[in-house]
């Protein structure tokens, strides 16, 4: 019933960060294409949908940790050291380098 509801407020292109962050929270516990929406959704806000996939799958949180690069960097960092997730860590870190 929920998700119905967020789903309507979203197709009403609401953009408070709450709704967004619910609606990205029900994809990832239903399995309901999570990667897709994390990449695509501008809405949410990384920090805390980072830090709810975290335990869940860590590789959804690295998505939603880049979505704004420098925004989450030391979340992303820690994040992919606990989970020994180097090779992300090491593009990302590539990837951000100053010229």
């Amino acid at each position: 019933m929920l998700e119905g509801w967020l789903e309507d407020r979203v197709a009403e292109n609401i953009q408070i960060p709450a709704v967004h962050n619910a609606m990205a929270k029900i994809k990832i516990d239903t399995h309901q294409n999570p990667q897709l929406f994390l990449s695509t959704n501008q809405f949410y806000d990384p920090k805390i949908i980072g830090h709810f996939c975290e335990d869940r799958d860590p590789h959804l949180a690295v998505i939603a940790y880049k979505r704004n690069p420098g925004q989450c960097d030391e979340e992303l960092i820690d994040c992919t050291n606990r989970n020994s997730l180097y090779r992300i860590q090491a593009q990302y870190l590539v990837s951000r380098q100053s010229k």
